[in-house]
């Protein structure tokens, strides 16, 4: 183990890998009292309105303007790089390219010394989470308008 500046890396010196990390739970820092500048994602048309027209949908674009895509590996020493170890090998992985969530969550990537791209796909949940609740709140708003137009 040994940290260089604000980052805490495990390597197995002898093998010259990276190791991965498994837990039980990850907590990540959150508290309020961390943060500044901080503004609900949705805005307040989508609580308060009834109107179809008038929901907001400002995550659920954003969750239309990312690509979600499979791949492989290009070679197994991408695995042994960091240490992982598929239970299959040629098995297709789920992700999103990190140069073009960049452009449409910047702040969900990092870059490693190297160049290297990482995501933090926990960023992307109150962006999905606020999708779901934007389509409920289009969905409730269209079911009250059938009914009144059953009526």
């Amino acid at each position: 183990m040994s940290t260089t500046t604000n980052k805490l890396v495990f390597l197995d010196s002898d093998r010259r890998m990276y190791i991965d990390v498994y837990c039980r739970t990850l907590y990540q820092n959150s508290d309020e009292k961390l943060k500044m500048n901080i503004r609900p994602l949705l805005s307040n048309t989508l609580k308060s309105s009834s109107a179809v027209g008038s929901i907001s949908s400002i995550a659920t674009n954003i969750v239309m303007k990312l690509r979600p895509v499979t791949f492989h590996w290009k070679d197994e020493s991408e695995y042994e790089k960091y240490n992982i170890r598929p239970v299959k090998t040629g098995v297709e992985e789920n992700g999103f390219i990190a140069q073009e969530l960049e452009q449409v969550v910047p702040g969900a990537v990092a870059m490693t010394d190297e160049g290297d791209r990482l995501v933090n796909y926990s960023a992307l949940i109150p962006i999905l989470t606020g999708a779901i609740q934007e389509l409920n709140a289009r969905i409730a708003a269209l079911e009250a308008k059938l009914a009144a137009q059953a009526q």
